[in-house]
């Protein structure tokens, strides 16, 4: 340990950092756990510290150049920018750029049930077995899914109207 000029022990420097985390496709509802172990020379024992980062289900950071049209085309591969439009309260157009860093919710979320299957929740929701799928990669193509899983859904709003979309958003 250092000391200063009469002898006194210092105490250890603050050492900083910062961990990011920045999920991408296919990490959504996807958990990591990252340890550091931090060793000084003149003290036995080390120091653990963890942190979590959790990728949320239905959430999706944007970067710069995301539009409501890429981002429908990235997480539903169709053109329908509206059915984004009305989760989010972004005042966008299909082709203006997001400001980078905004949430934008991808579709709802929606917590499996005893019983329930992807066929089933498809129908309650008036959605297809497809859009789930694409919109939960963490699935696979198996598709199984737990009472307790929390799911992706969007449902389908395949004639836009602008004037009612935001109004009645499904």
């Amino acid at each position: 340990r250092q000391t200063d000029a009469a002898g006194v022990v210092l105490p250890y420097p603050v050492v900083e950092g910062a961990l990011t985390f920045t999920p991408v496709r296919g990490q959504e509802g996807w958990e990591a756990t990252v340890c550091v172990k931090c060793h000084a020379f003149d003290v036995a024992g080390d120091a653990e510290r963890c942190a979590m980062f959790h990728g949320n289900t239905c959430r999706y950071v944007s970067r710069a150049g995301d539009t409501l049209l890429t981002l429908s085309r990235a997480f539903h591969r169709d053109n329908n920018w509206r059915r984004l439009y009305n989760l989010n309260s972004l005042a966008a157009s299909a082709n203006q750029e997001l400001p980078p860093g905004a949430v934008v919710l991808t579709g709802a979320a929606y917590e499996v049930q005893p019983g329930d299957s992807l066929s089933n929740i498809a129908a309650r929701f008036h959605t297809t077995l497809r859009s789930i799928l694409e919109l939960n990669p963490s699935l696979g193509d198996a598709g199984i899914i737990g009472e307790g899983a929390m799911l992706c859904l969007a449902p389908c709003t395949s004639m836009g109207v602008p004037t009612l979309d935001a109004k009645y958003a499904y």
